[in-house]
């Protein structure tokens, strides 16, 4: 159980690391007219990227979750023997008060 979330940790972790920039160039800041792309799309990317990782994580909390449940305790009442009268008079006899 242990095994399988590490594997669901780890495999976050290294989508994540892919989708990070990675060379100098992309840590630059952004001219304007200078091979860059306009503000909107970068936010668009940033939007998605956020999405992306926010249903990651998701999905990880819902393996974590399933892991977690355990299958309710069925509790049964007690069954009480119902009143019963004897042949020969009225006496009743058993647990009847």
């Amino acid at each position: 159980m242990k095994l399988k979330f590490a594997t669901v940790v780890l495999g976050f972790a290294m989508a994540t690391a892919v989708t990070l920039p990675t060379n100098a160039q992309s840590l630059q800041p952004v001219r304007p007219g200078v091979n860059s792309i306009g503000q909107a799309d970068l936010q668009a990317l940033r939007n998605q990227l956020q999405r992306q990782q926010f249903q990651q994580q998701q999905q990880i909390y819902r393996e974590i979750d399933r892991q977690n449940i355990t299958p309710p305790q069925t509790v049964a009442p007690a069954v009480r023997q119902p009143c019963q009268s004897s042949a020969n008079g009225g006496n009743a006899v058993g647990g009847c008060r």
